[in-house]
């Protein structure tokens, strides 16, 4: 299988569980490794809150890939989301992300999943999610 190493990126919240059975699946499937790559923007960006919120959807990750007996290592990353998860997925063969339908991008909020898609070097398998019935 290409898929040896597997990337599920926790970038943005909110973060739905279908990113994570998604992820996990797959990598039950082909038996590839998981890891978890969370990006923590700096506090003065986002506030002190959305770190606490980022860690407990960390713990929810690593909780539920546990129930299928899936290991998960974890990588956490200081700093613009869009960046940190591309240097990340640099050693990836995939790199597993939410994508909320209909959401749009500024230039002061820009979409995570569609820069990441568009720029990441490596394959990348998006979750579509609506975000009304999230």
């Amino acid at each position: 299988h290409p898929y040896r190493k597997v990337l599920l990126g926790l970038a943005e919240l909110p973060f739905p569980a279908a990113a994570v059975h998604l992820a996990v699946d797959l990598v039950r499937m082909v038996g590839a490794d998981l890891h978890l790559g969370v990006v923590h923007q700096p506090e003065m960006v986002v506030g002190a809150g959305l770190r606490l919120e980022v860690e407990e959807r960390r713990r929810e990750v690593v909780d539920l890939a546990g129930m299928y007996h899936v290991k998960v290592e974890t990588m956490v990353m200081e700093g613009i989301p869009i960046e940190e998860i591309l240097k990340a997925a640099a050693g990836f063969d995939l790199l597993v992300l939410p994508f909320f339908k209909g959401r749009r991008s500024f230039l002061t909020r820009p979409d995570v999943t569609m820069n990441v898609m568009h720029r990441a070097r490596c394959s990348v398998m998006v979750m579509p999610v609506d975000e009304r019935t999230r």
